[in-house]
């Protein structure tokens, strides 16, 4: 059956969530058949129910006799392989049950080693003794976590958004469960309405925050002067109110688009000014928010995401409150969420069908993209819709101007050729996930150090307890990822489907757990906060080193949220420096001074690695993927097709670097390691005779980590300059 027999036959339903994944994707009803469903046997498609293993079966039939009449999440998924464990020091093979994101370690800062004896010499094995993390096991997934932890009564579809027979833009939609409609209606046969009259969605009276009144501080008065917003908070803190700047927005962004196009189209477009493009497009986008009622709609809608994902987590008026209110405000803000999301999509379906603002809607797929690892709803198939929903406006709207004869909005070929710079990663070799080890020992130290203050030592309790908190989170993290993620990865390189799966589990964890206090760092910082802040940095620099696919697999690597690809945030060495004199101290002075030599080794180590590694993906990134010669032997004509064509992530990379040419000896333990030449990535010709230092690298059993410089790397290693 061709395409357009397919679209033509399309219609939407609700399709039951124990449908089989290829009708799924098919988006037509799957009438749930063993050994294989009718609809797969009828059209020559392979059914993924052929895949379920006899556990498997037997809980699809369970499900499918108790929940047949109504919407259920999955429980099933096919068979992945095992993964083993990750080969450091001291392997040891776990077969725990528990979910990944089930942390059920004994907090490290209780069970740690008292003192400050820790040494980085300690063997690995006696870190893990004490700990046993789950592990990937066979019928796993990610939609069966989903559902434990994110169950909220909000049913998750899929819409395609174009009423021209033969083409799909899908996108995820949203209903409360108990909602005898969706929170959207959309009648494919009526006339398009206008955009604007998309936007004006009435919100619901009966959705109130009553009862919440609690959650605001002790110290909040109890009379508002003057009119204030429902639950305000009366505040006595001032700040200074900025002069808006004079600026014209839109002249703004075409004037980048202009001299930075070309420049991108070639490849030849530094880190810095790509980020000033992106300054420029945020400005714009949040401009046109005060003029048009869909873009302020989409950036309400992301606000709430990141509220409900990850502030509230953290907020502990809310965390300490009742379950019952606490559900109450979810399910609230989850109402308000829906319909905006709605209006967005409504809108998005009005300006592609009628082509009225390409730009515009390139513009709200690519931030509905970016940010999509925020909604509280999210599943792999919701995040992976979104990510392909905006190469699907891009290319639609790209076909669209070149059939008509017509030049297409100047950003749109500009967003899809730095979509098909990010997706170019996947040629990046993968890092050696062996200084991992050193790093979770480091951290342990850390933990150490934390944990030898008495409570008696504490000056700011509420400053204190939030290092605690956000430690034991990064702790678990970090044994998840070493110890089942990441080798789980690496296992895999050939199942893409089972990848997907692991990362995106690792970045639903990862956006519930960095606050966005972490995001800046400034001189009133405490310092024990400032250390910590390194390692939370250096870990996700660690992770993207050794699983660069994720950028591939989801346009984004573990810097989150947006502000972070438009404002550079780097760990300098100015923080060490200012450990010496910090303005504000939760400790008090004898604790600090008593644990200040151990927070340099280590905020010495985090900064040292962590340039190393912004340097090494430097020169990858403008020699694999901005590269004239990559460019020209790998090209992405189309950037579907060309991402449906890899299938096995270790042949893509293994071909891609035999035929280009690349030498990189990976550090295993930066304590004992001076940097050198050798130690970056360069290109070679293919069949050169591989390069050396012209002394060998420097192993020490020491490495002198204080002679820390500014450029972040020790006194006599090498500083590769990125031109």
């Amino acid at each position: 059956m061709t395409k357009d027999q397919r679209a033509s036959r399309r219609k939407k339903h609700r399709n039951s969530k124990l449908g089989c994944p290829t009708c799924k994707r098919r988006r037509v009803k799957c009438l749930e058949t063993l050994p294989e469903c009718t609809n797969c046997e009828k059209h020559g498609s392979r059914c993924e129910y052929l895949d379920y293993t006899e556990k498997q079966l037997s809980e699809f039939k369970k499900a499918k006799q108790e929940y047949e009449s109504r919407d259920s999440q999955s429980l099933l998924y096919p068979e992945v392989p095992n993964a083993s464990s990750a080969s450091y020091k001291g392997d040891t093979v776990f077969h725990s049950q528990i979910s990944p994101l089930e942390n059920t370690y004994d907090s490290p800062l209780a069970a740690g080693p008292v003192g400050l004896s820790a040494s980085v010499d300690m063997q690995y094995s006696a870190v893990s003794s004490t700990t046993e993390p789950p592990q990937y096991d066979s019928g796993w997934s990610s939609r069966d976590l989903t559902s434990q932890v994110y169950s909220s009564g909000v049913t998750q579809n899929f819409d395609n958004l174009l009423t021209e027979q033969g083409h799909e833009i899908v996108y995820p939609v949203y209903s409360f469960c108990n909602s005898p409609d969706p929170q959207w209606s959309y009648n494919s046969q009526s006339m398009l309405p206008d955009m604007q009259q998309d936007n004006e969605i009435i919100l619901n009276n009966n959705s109130n925050l009553a009862g919440f009144d609690h959650c605001a501080s002790d110290t909040t008065s109890l009379h508002h002067p003057g009119k204030m917003l429902p639950h305000g908070e009366q505040s006595f803190m001032r700040f200074d109110i900025l002069s808006p700047e004079d600026m014209d927005f839109d002249a703004r962004l075409h004037l980048f688009i202009i001299n930075l196009g070309p420049l991108i189209s070639q490849g030849k477009a530094d880190l810095q000014q790509i980020r000033e493009l992106y300054h420029a497009w945020l400005g714009h986008f949040i401009y046109k928010a005060y003029t048009l009622s869909i873009m302020f709609l989409c950036l309400t809608n992301l606000t709430t995401n990141y509220l409900i994902t990850n502030v509230f987590r953290s907020c502990r008026a809310l965390t300490q409150g009742p379950d019952k209110q606490k559900m109450q405000l979810r399910k609230t803000l989850l109402s308000y969420l829906i319909q905006h999301y709605a209006a967005v999509i409504k809108s998005l379906r009005s300006l592609l069908n009628k082509n009225s603002d390409p730009q515009l809607a390139s513009s709200l797929s690519y931030i509905l993209s970016i940010m999509s690892i925020y909604d509280p709803e999210a599943t792999l198939d919701s995040t992976v819709c979104f990510r392909d929903g905006m190469f699907s406006v891009l290319s639609y709207t790209l076909q669209f101007c070149k059939n008509m004869g017509v030049a297409p909005p100047l950003f749109v070929p500009v967003h899809m050729q730095l979509a098909a710079n990010i997706v170019r990663t996947v040629y990046l070799p993968a890092y050696n996930p062996s200084f991992l080890g050193e790093y979770e020992l480091m951290l342990r130290r850390l933990g150490v150090a934390i944990s030898s203050i008495k409570s008696s030592e504490i000056r700011n309790h509420q400053t204190f307890e939030f290092i605690v908190s956000v430690y034991e989170d990064l702790w678990k993290f970090c044994q998840d990822s070493i110890r089942a993620h990441i080798p789980a990865v690496n296992n895999n390189l050939a199942d893409i489907p089972f990848q997907l799966d692991v990362l995106f589990n690792m970045f639903r964890k990862w956006a519930n757990l960095g606050p966005s206090r972490l995001l800046t760092v400034s001189r009133s910082t405490d310092p024990l906060e400032k250390v910590l802040n390194l390692f939370f940095r250096l870990f996700r620099k660690a992770v993207y080193a050794v699983v660069p696919q994720v950028k591939f697999c989801f346009l984004r690597d573990f810097d989150s949220p947006l502000m972070l690809d438009v404002f550079p945030n780097s760990c300098d060495a100015s923080v060490l420096y200012s450990l010496d004199d910090p303005d504000k101290l939760c400790l008090a002075p004898e604790a600090y001074a008593r644990i200040l030599n151990e927070l340099k080794l280590l905020s010495a180590y985090a900064i040292r690695v962590n340039t190393f590694l912004n340097i090494r993906i430097s020169i990858l990134y403008k020699n694999l993927v901005y590269n004239e010669k990559v460019r020209r032997l790998y090209p992405i004509d189309n950037i579907v097709d060309w991402k449906n064509s890899i299938s096995d992530i270790h042949a893509t990379r293994k071909e891609f670097q035999d035929r280009i040419g690349l030498q990189e000896h990976c550090i295993e333990n930066f304590n004992s390691t001076y940097i050198c030449t050798s130690h970056y990535p360069r290109m070679l010709e293919p069949g050169a005779p591989e390069q050396t230092d012209d002394v060998n690298p420097i192993q020490t059993s020491v490495v002198d980590l204080l002679s820390l410089q500014p450029n972040g790397l020790l006194k006599g290693a090498h500083f590769a300059l990125v031109v």
